[in-house]
């Protein structure tokens, strides 16, 4: 069973940073300047649990009125390949819906354009090299409609547990 836990603003979130610095930092050698900055104390962190083990992390982050910014989007080596990172994804737009931010970014790696194309995300033509990576900011408006069919209803309380039906949304 997936289910899911919210870290809100100011809320320690040890077991989405523990994700985000084995894939990032330890897998893809990102500077830790890159990943861990001053908006995570500002931002919410989701971590997917796949039969109670972290597998999957993710953030969001207010960037001004109507605008979010998701980030970190990790998902465990061995846990790949399986859908739950276009679940986290869904969730974190769910939720950023529900915020009123009806406009999301994401800094992209060139390795996961295609990732975040199939998921709607249109690449806004600005592109910056870090970490001798090339990355692209790309956007995607929240409220098409995809809300209302999310099969995670989030928990809105910060730190619950809210589970995700498997079978529809990874």
């Amino acid at each position: 069973m997936i289910t899911s836990v919210w870290y809100g603003p100011g809320q320690p979130f040890d077991e989405a940073a523990a994700i985000t610095r084995e894939v990032f930092l330890d897998e893809l050698g990102a500077d830790p300047a890159h990943v861990f900055d001053q908006q995570d104390a500002y931002s919410y962190h989701l971590v997917l649990r796949l039969n109670g083990e972290p597998v999957a992390a993710g953030r969001l982050s207010y960037v001004r009125a109507g605008l979010g910014q998701i980030g970190c989007v990790a998902v465990r080596r061995r846990w790949r390949r399986q859908g739950l990172g276009d679940a986290l994804v869904k969730v974190l737009l769910y939720r950023a819906w529900d915020l009123a931010l009806r406009r999301i970014r994401v800094l992209a790696r060139e390795d996961a354009l295609a990732f975040y194309q199939r998921l709607g995300f249109v690449k806004t033509g600005e592109s910056m090299e870090e970490d001798g990576v090339r990355k692209y900011w790309m956007e995607k408006e929240t409220d098409d409609g995809t809300g209302d069919h999310c099969t995670h209803q989030c928990a809105c309380a910060q730190g619950q547990d809210g589970g995700l039906d498997a079978g529809g949304n990874d």
